[in-house]
């Protein structure tokens, strides 16, 4: 650059030549005299009349990375949360890309994993906790995932010479036996 010759800031961002021959000076734009070394905010120009021209950022489809002049999936872990518990906490690689996370495990008295309470837990339906017996009652799941034993079914017939199992079924005595002897012999 001819800093002697330059007066006006616009000469600064070209490149001015002198031609030998005649001595007529030329200005070229040079580009590289408007980069600001960010590639997120596109290519900066020199134009011959406005000076340094803004560039076009990239299009990128999620963001833009300056420490990789890239565009990139994610700039943080955060930038990939599902807000899925379930499938584990995702993270953002040094390349920008997200990365699954580990699935939670789980098992023993909480086998189930729950997006709503974000945690294992022993059930997510009444069904998780139907132990197939009628007679104890229908279990159900409660809204933190536990499950609720039923209510027994009362077998009680109200005859005295009756006896309630378990309250599970009902044994007759022996027809034979007087109900005010208290023979407790059951039939057959």
């Amino acid at each position: 650059m001819k800093w002697y010759l330059v007066t006006h800031a616009l000469l600064l961002l070209q490149d001015d030549v002198c031609n030998p021959a005649d001595g007529t000076c030329s200005s070229t734009p040079n580009n590289a005299n408007c980069d600001n070394n960010l590639f997120c905010d596109g290519t900066e120009t020199c134009d011959s009349t406005l000076g340094c021209q803004s560039g076009t950022a990239p299009s990128c489809l999620n963001f833009c990375s300056e420490a990789l002049d890239s565009c990139v999936d994610c700039l943080a872990d955060s930038n990939c949360a599902d807000e899925n518990f379930c499938n584990g906490s995702e993270t953002c690689s040094s390349s920008g890309t997200c990365q699954s996370g580990t699935a939670h495990s789980c098992s023993g008295e909480t086998p189930l994993c729950s997006e709503n309470l974000d945690m294992c837990v022993a059930c997510l339906s009444n069904s998780d906790c139907d132990d197939g017996n009628a007679c104890n009652g229908a279990e159900t799941c409660n809204a933190s995932g536990q499950c609720v034993a039923g209510t027994p079914t009362d077998c009680d017939d109200g005859v005295a010479c009756t006896v309630s199992i378990s309250n599970y079924f009902v044994l007759p005595f022996d027809e034979m036996v007087s109900c005010n002897s208290r023979t407790t012999s059951p039939t057959g």
